[in-house]
């Protein structure tokens, strides 16, 4: 799950850069396209870590899988989850709004986005709401770029 919602961050913070030419010149545009990157890298830091890193934590010590463990309850770790999780959440609902209001991307599409971002980037939703999340995420980025592709 986690490795999907890291790919779903990457393939955004590159997919960002296009579109926001595609949107063109306008300060809303700019500003929430720079809360997106911002909210996209963190967000990614923490899939990369919850992917890739934590696996090898948990084979010398399994207890660590438990998200009530000393690990998840980190000040520290819960601060960055939570404020990467609002800044993503905040960045794509705004581009969403700029999306509608500049009437280049399909209607479906910033919805699927304004609804997916804060789905999967809510650390503390269950995992089927993450993944319905990323899935909306997904679909919302899959109808910019058929649109810009002209398809």
């Amino acid at each position: 799950m986690n490795s999907i919602g890291f790919a779903a961050a990457i393939v955004g913070i590159i997919a960002s850069f296009v579109i926001v030419q595609y949107i063109g010149d306008q300060i809303s545009n700019y500003l929430s396209f720079i809360t997106v990157i911002i909210g996209s890298v963190i967000m990614a830091s923490l899939l990369y870590f919850e992917a890739f890193i934590l696996p090898g934590l948990l084979s010398p010590a399994p207890q660590l899988v438990n998200q009530q463990s000393e690990l998840y309850n980190f000040k520290a770790f819960m601060r960055i989850r939570v404020i990467g999780g609002i800044i993503f959440s905040i960045g794509f609902i705004a581009w969403g709004i700029v999306w509608l209001a500049s009437g280049k991307v399909p209607v479906w599409s910033s919805i699927c986005m304004m609804i997916g971002a804060p789905l999967f980037s809510l650390v503390f939703l269950s995992g089927n709401l993450r993944l319905l999340g990323v899935l909306l995420y997904s679909a919302g980025l899959l109808g910019v770029g058929l649109k810009i592709l002209g398809v």
